[in-house]
């Protein structure tokens, strides 16, 4: 067969193979509220970004380096997860209630997350999630493409009720159901099709929004309960300041709270103890380790560890927020060597609005190196 004459040849083929390999085509479902579109983001099958050398960047055509730079962008928004502290003791809590409810019949464990705003528990849902799509693979090989469906992430509808939950989670299966069945019809059917699919993990995220829900007849905590019981797997139940939700409060949300394991989740605002300190510092090397450029390296983001506290107010959402508006703007510039992030950058970055206007817990920045002679953050007058 000839050769194809519009095929690239030489280090156009090359570079032409390395984007085929490394930036797929955008998909058009990005919810998280559907199983096939959460495994494509999730999964381990999924197209995965790979950060290109120098030297193949300066080879691509103008279009191709477009097309790369996007997909810089991309992985940022979306694909670059950074392992905290709050991530791996959600994973351990996790991996401790798997275990323990392999062997349940009734009153299963499950997982409690709860934090502030802005400190990251959604993103360590995700992280969870993938772990858990990942080992099972490794565990159950090409079991996903027969039709598995082992993790399920439901955000707690505006509806507020256990019957929107409930109808979110067959919608993530895509099982028909009409608006006028009721939550015990869902969880028929759920209970029905669960096991069947091999579900051993669901995520309930926001799940503050069912604090003051009620169904018709009784509160949504027994809802929930009826949920672990009948379910044969571990739920996750992430939300805001849940510790002292009404939702686990009185007799029934005690009876829940007492079946769950809670994550250490560490609160950067305010005042820093030496852990808080080295810990934050470690969450900067790590955006600075994954973040997509070629000339920030992790000692230049690094020194500005303390800064960035003060100028974040200690959210890790705002730390996000400021990285990637700022590593966004040097890959637009389509200037790779000078794709250094500094504090005048910063200070262009596009923050939340309370840390705009200072309505955060921040405090002047102090030195979060050297535990033995740090002086705490938090003092006032620092």
């Amino acid at each position: 067969m000839p050769d194809d004459p519009a095929a690239p040849s030489g280090a156009d083929a090359a570079t032409s193979d390395i984007l085929h390999r490394l930036s797929g085509p955008i998909e058009d479902d990005k919810s998280l509220m559907r199983w096939e579109s959460l495994n494509n983001l999730l999964g381990p099958s999924r197209k995965r970004f790979r950060m290109i050398d120098r030297p193949s960047y300066d080879a691509l055509k103008r279009e191709d380096r477009m097309a790369f730079n996007q997909a810089r962008i991309r992985y940022m928004a979306g694909g670059m997860i950074i392992t905290t502290c709050t991530v791996l003791d959600l994973i351990e809590q996790f991996r401790k209630a798997h275990m323990m409810n392999d062997g349940s019949l009734i009153g299963r464990r499950g997982v409690l997350l709860s934090s502030p705003a802005s400190t990251g528990k959604s993103t360590a849902c995700l992280a969870l999630i993938e772990y858990y799509l990942a080992r099972y693979e490794t565990d159950y090989p090409g079991a996903t493409a027969e039709g598995a469906v082992p993790a399920i992430y439901v955000s707690i509808p505006a509806t507020r009720t256990v019957k929107g939950v409930l109808q979110r989670i067959a919608r993530f299966l895509a099982l028909p159901f009409k608006n006028s069945d009721t939550e015990t019809d869902l969880a028929a059917m759920l209970q029905a099709t669960l096991p069947v699919v091999s579900t051993k993990l669901i995520v309930l995220d926001e799940i503050q929004m069912l604090g003051n829900a009620a169904s018709i007849s009784r509160p949504a905590v027994n809802n929930l309960k009826d949920l672990t019981n009948y379910f044969e797997g571990t739920i996750v139940y992430s939300g805001l300041d849940l510790k002292d939700s009404e939702l686990l409060q009185n007799d029934e949300g005690l009876q829940l709270k007492r079946r769950v394991f809670n994550v250490d989740v560490i609160d950067f605002t305010g005042d820093m103890t030496d852990k808080k300190a080295d810990e934050w510092a470690k969450i900067v090397a790590g955006f600075a380790a994954e973040l997509p450029l070629y000339a920030t390296s992790g000692e230049l983001l690094g020194a500005e560890a303390e800064w960035l506290h003060w100028f974040t107010g200690g959210n890790i959402g705002t730390l996000k927020a400021v990285l990637l508006d700022a590593a966004a703007s040097l890959i637009l510039e389509d200037k790779p060597g000078q794709e250094t992030i500094t504090r005048g950058l910063l200070e262009l970055s596009v923050r939340d609005y309370a840390a705009e206007t200072g309505k955060t817990n921040a405090v002047p920045a102090a030195p979060l190196q050297g535990a033995g002679s740090r002086r705490r953050l938090g003092h006032a007058g620092n």
